[in-house]
């Protein structure tokens, strides 16, 4: 997003020092607690790279990051939902299970993600196709 606002310049100082945060974080992560810690560096710079990226676009934008988050907040639930379903839903074929809680999670983003300029948007490109 910052790359079509023409402010590239800022991405790069955000990845420039979180890459140096994160060769700190991987190296005394990673003498503590091993892989586990150098996993909890990366997922760190991850996040930290996405709420610097968020907070530069709300201060460099007229754009609203309100609509994301609520977008975020559903797909976390989502996650966290089929996370509850493989728990406590189980089948003496694992198999059975991923594919039930595979399609629970396909029905959930269905209901709760998408909207009428997606489903407008799928009609355009299929009706595109079906005239070339």
């Amino acid at each position: 997003m910052l790359t079509s606002l023409d402010k590239q310049w800022l991405y790069s100082y955000i990845l420039r020092y979180v890459a140096l945060l994160n060769i700190v974080l991987n190296i005394t992560l990673g003498y503590y607690y091993l892989d586990k810690g150098t996993a909890a560096a990366m997922t760190i710079t991850f996040f930290l790279i996405f709420i610097l990226s968020h907070i530069l676009i709300v201060l460099n934008s007229p754009l609203s990051v309100f609509t994301a988050a609520v977008y975020y907040i559903k797909g976390g639930a989502i996650f966290f939902f089929c996370r509850l379903s493989h728990r406590y839903i189980s089948f003496e074929y694992e198999i059975l299970s991923i594919f039930i809680i595979s399609l629970i999670y396909f029905f959930l983003s269905l209901l709760l993600l998408l909207t009428k300029d997606d489903i407008r948007i799928a009609r355009e490109i299929l009706w595109n196709k079906n005239n070339v």
